[in-house]
């Protein structure tokens, strides 16, 4: 039963991780103005979902250590999107500075590109944190506690 349940805890963490790496990877690659490439999805989301899958149960002995290596991923991840937050912002902001004319609308545009990169980083560190909080607690649940000899 545990080895079922180790691989079902991977698959469902797996498709998690290969989401968020689609997303990432849309965030930054994708052209706004076109559709992508038929290919980008399959790639992007079952290749992320596949390897994080792999990776998560390579080794493991118990789903409870599947879990912990989840929320270590997730926390990678996460921290991943912070900088991808400010790229994708940016790109934004070079691209809506083009065509305006005045100053106040560049004005606009760079405190609105800002708002976002604050709002990106802000949830990704929350998620973040909470990965890393999820990593520690299931760390010191599942640590082994050494016997105690009486001498």
């Amino acid at each position: 039963m545990n080895a079922v349940m180790k691989y079902i805890v991977a698959l469902i963490a797996g498709a998690m991780s290969g989401f968020l790496i689609y997303m990432v990877s849309a965030m930054l690659f994708v052209n706004d103005t076109a559709n992508p490439p038929t290919w980008f999805i399959p790639v992007t989301f079952l290749g992320g979902w596949a390897i994080s899958t792999f990776v998560l149960v390579r080794g493991a002995r118990s789903a409870s250590r599947v879990v912990s290596r989840s929320f270590l991923l997730g926390a990678a991840e996460w921290f991943a999107v912070i900088p991808a937050g400010i790229i994708i912002a940016g790109k934004s902001a070079a691209e809506a500075t083009t065509e305006l004319s005045s100053d106040a609308e560049v004005a606009g545009t760079v405190i609105g590109a800002g708002l976002i990169t604050f709002l990106t980083g802000g949830v990704a560190f929350v998620m973040l944190f909470g990965c890393l909080l999820g990593y520690f607690i299931t760390f010191l649940m599942t640590r082994e506690m050494k016997s105690e000899t009486a001498s």
